[in-house]
């Protein structure tokens, strides 16, 4: 689905997960991030952007959120343009799926953009207040 394909006229709200992955079924090689060298080619991890940057959000796995560095998305100037062109915010939420929800706040910002944390029961009160400081 490219830009020009409508898909955001589809429905109201999108969210993409597990859109990429290579051939046998891996989309990382253990102890690295991200999907293996020989798939984030040019042209795939385009198309991996395209598709992410016309969702609201992108789900991330709470076992990742650590690992990331320099912010889950690459946001390419032309794809920003597009999602304002759209009146959307300039990148999706990136919506974080946890059991118990517990990270360092840090290891949240360097997600980049917005990050709605979905954890599998209620939050303490102390870390809940943490996350709501940190914006």
């Amino acid at each position: 689905m490219s830009l020009g394909s409508g898909l955001r006229e589809r429905g109201p709200r999108y969210l993409y997960t597990g859109f990429a992955s290579s051939l046998d079924g891996r989309i990382n090689v253990a102890g690295s991030w991200g999907p293996p060298a020989a798939i984030k080619n040019a042209r795939d991890w385009r198309h991996v952007m395209e598709l992410a940057m016309q969702a609201d959000g992108v789900l991330l796995s709470g076992s990742a959120v650590g690992q990331v560095r320099n912010g889950l998305l690459e946001l390419m100037d032309d794809l920003v343009e597009w999602r304002r062109g759209q009146g959307l915010a300039d990148e999706p939420a990136i919506v974080v799926i946890s059991r118990q929800g517990r990270f360092e706040v840090d290891d949240l910002a360097r997600l980049g953009g917005r990050v709605v944390v979905v954890p599998g029961g209620p939050l303490p009160d102390d870390l809940s207040s943490a996350y709501a400081e940190a914006g």
